[in-house]
Formats: structure tokens, C-alpha cells, sequence
């Protein structure tokens, strides 16, 4: 009776062992916890522009994420390179987050007819808000809103404003893969 007991008594620990170790495998809430150190790749989509991201979770609820961004138009070379941070509110499935980020946008003129060859840079520099929705641990879709102080240079026609600060807000939708 004593051998039926302990058998019966070990067999219902091991199942509730496996299977709370299996809900913590899934579970959003426990997300946090294997967040630590991990690496991703993302995918930034404004207005039709697809922007590289690679968010590295320093710890569980910070992200710093450096941004890239390549377009090539009419013998002009545009490119982005700045960094966003994210400071996660809430984690679980859908996380809450808010963040800040800093860079510069580029243009760089390279035909021979272009009379103007000069480099133009605008710098930037804003705030972001959004939520970021994890499928599994190793994948998530987000949106998140940007508001950015853009310093135009002096001779950049980017946002009709040579030289002056533009202010723009901007729906960004996300799509991430960590390894």
C-alpha cells in the first residue's frame, strides 16, 4: 500500500513538475525572465519605407535597438543610422513600452550633373510609445508611434524646411525575429 502510494504520490509531482515547466516554456508572463541578453532583427515599416532594427534586450525591461535605413533614388544615396531605446512598462504577450531616439538622416548626392554635390545631413532626435505582441518567444508584430524634432540642414529640401526644426509624428508598424 505504501509502494502504491509513493508511486502515485511521485507520479501526480512529476506531472505537475512537467507541466508547469512546459506553461513556463510558453507562457507570455514568464518572457521576462529569458529576455536577458537576447538579440533580434526588425523590421521598421513607415509610409511604405522599410528601416533595419537590431534590438538587443540589455535587460529585461530595457531594449537598445540600433536603426538602419538604405534607399538609393535618382543618383542620391539616403541613409539613416540612429539608435532607439525601449524602457518595457509591461511585459507579457502584448508588451507596453516607451522609448527615445537619436540619429541622422543623410543624403548623398553622386551624379555629375548634380550642380549641388554637397552632403546633407538632418539630425533627429524624439520620442516613441508603443506595444510589441509576442507570438512566441522568439517572434513578435508591434506598432509604435514616433515623434521626432528633426534639425534640417541648411541646404536639405527632405521636409521643406532648410535649415529649420520640423516636428513629425508617424505610425511605425514592427515585425521581429529573436535569436
Amino acid at each position: 500500500m505504501i509502494q502504491k502510494s509513493f508511486f502515485f504520490i511521485f507520479f501526480a509531482l512529476f506531472l505537475s513538475i512537467s507541466a508547469a515547466w512546459s506553461q513556463g516554456q510558453r507562457h507570455p508572463a514568464v518572457f521576462q525572465a529569458y529576455n536577458d541578453g537576447k538579440l533580434g532583427l526588425s523590421v521598421a515599416l513607415r509610409e511604405g519605407s522599410p528601416e533595419l532594427m537590431v534590438p538587443y534586450w540589455y535587460t529585461n525591461r530595457f531594449v537598445v535597438a540600433p536603426t538602419f535605413f538604405l534607399q538609393l533614388v535618382q543618383e542620391e544615396l539616403d541613409f539613416t543610422l540612429g539608435v532607439a531605446t525601449r524602457h518595457y512598462t509591461h511585459i507579457g504577450k502584448p508588451a507596453l513600452y516607451f522609448g527615445f531616439r537619436v540619429g541622422s538622416m543623410v543624403l548623398l548626392p553622386f551624379g555629375d550633373e548634380e550642380s549641388d554635390n554637397d552632403l546633407k545631413t538632418d539630425l533627429f532626435a524624439g520620442a516613441t510609445f508603443g506595444s510589441e505582441y509576442f507570438f512566441t518567444d522568439k517572434m513578435s508584430l508591434g506598432i509604435e508611434l514616433r515623434g521626432d524634432f528633426i534639425q534640417s540642414d541648411n541646404r536639405s529640401t527632405r521636409f521643406d524646411n532648410p535649415g529649420g526644426i520640423t516636428l513629425m509624428f508617424a505610425p511605425v508598424l514592427l515585425a521581429t525575429i529573436y535569436f
